[in-house]
């Protein structure tokens, strides 16, 4: 049987912050498959988990972005 030693799992996510000011954030992980993993399982949750940073930091860049015009 074939063995997987690392996956790849990658996600990223551009919005416009204002006209003309498209903002992307996205994240690369290398991911240790351990013995008697379910490669699909720890991709799905390593995903999960790539997702969640990159709307964090969205959300805080976002954010930084409303405050810094003004805006309510």
């Amino acid at each position: 049987m074939a063995s997987v030693g690392d996956i790849l799992v990658s996600y990223s996510r551009k919005v416009q912050l204002d006209q003309f000011e498209p903002v992307e954030y996205g994240i690369e992980m290398e991911v240790q498959i351990e013995d008697g993993d379910d490669p699909a399982d720890v991709y799905r949750e390593q995903t999960t988990v790539a997702e969640d940073a990159v709307e964090r930091e969205l959300a805080r860049r976002l954010a930084r972005k409303k405050a810094d015009s003004g805006d309510d």
